[in-house]
């Protein structure tokens, strides 16, 4: 018995006529019936009372009926859920407690594999290894190294911080610089949020009463603000891959270990088969950064 037969005598049993179920189920009616007769004759019973040209579902073709219908809802359950199944299985969530590192990584992932196949999000929470551990994520990418024996984590960029002057500026001779000691007047920054910002609060504020900080929360805004010839600003080593300041500007390194932040990838040991093509592909993409 095949759940076809069953989707077949449901019509039949459902419908006013057999014309109309060989309608409904777009075959003819010769070649539904001989199906109808060969399900009666598997189950060693009639289901239907034919009368003249007419036929009608008898007691037992009612509780074959009743049959019938929780098979044909349990095999529909059943494929729904495996279909949900799949859908979750197939979906790499893929988490950043930084933006940086994230607008950076992601629009190479989704050229590379798709992005229906992606779900990116930019969290807050603490605790990466719960989230890693109930599957809200299956790869984090965060600013401290996760130890815990069923997680892998490996380090994946220093990031580093650079000061972007005009090209006119005292300060474009330097290389490198130490804002403890060497600063300009004004500074432009672009607020996003996320840990490494966290990290350099208190690096601003210290340096706030020499000279003037600006904070921009507005992309857009900001980023026509630094096309000034007159404005300085900062930029990262992940940063600079994708954020165009424009032309005729001198980007410094800056040397002071507050502005530096070290990005880790971690993921569950027992998912390694199934995400390690793209934790191979992160890996790689940051490693270019630094060639």
């Amino acid at each position: 018995m095949e759940l076809t037969q069953l989707e077949q005598f449901k019509t039949i049993a459902t419908s006013k006529t057999m014309t109309e179920a060989a309608q409904t189920l777009h075959i003819s009616q010769p070649a539904l019936s001989t199906r109808l007769k060969k399900l009666e004759e598997e189950l060693g019973v009639r289901l239907f009372d034919r009368i003249n040209n007419t036929i009608l579902l008898n007691e037992a073709g009612t509780i074959a009926l009743n049959y019938a219908t929780e098979i044909l809802d349990t095999a529909a359950k059943m494929k729904s859920q495996l279909h949900e199944y799949a859908i979750r299985n197939s979906i790499i969530k893929i988490a950043f407690d930084d933006p940086g590192p994230m607008w950076h990584i992601m629009p190479h992932i989704s050229t590379a594999f798709g992005d229906k196949l992606i779900k990116n999000e930019f969290y807050k929470e603490k605790d990466e290894i719960e989230m890693l551990l109930n599957e809200k994520y299956d790869i984090i990418i965060c600013s401290h190294d996760i130890q815990h024996p069923s997680i892998i984590c490996k380090h994946l960029i220093q990031e580093q911080l650079y000061l972007s002057v005009p090209m006119e500026s005292p300060l474009s001779k330097f290389k490198e610089i130490d804002l403890q000691k060497n600063y300009p007047t004004s500074l432009s920054l672009f607020s996003v949020g996320g840990e490494y910002e966290k990290q350099k609060h208190k690096f601003w504020q210290s340096l706030s009463s020499k000279m003037v900080i600006t904070k921009y929360t507005d992309y857009f805004i900001f980023s026509q603000a630094i096309r000034n010839k007159n404005i300085n600003t900062t930029t990262t080593k992940i940063v600079r891959n994708y954020r165009n300041d424009g032309l005729n500007r001198h980007l410094i390194l800056i040397t002071n270990q507050e502005t530096m932040n070290n990005y880790y990838i971690a993921y569950l040991k027992k998912e390694v088969h199934k995400i390690n093509q793209y934790v191979q592909f992160i890996l790689c993409i940051m490693e270019l950064i630094d060639k």
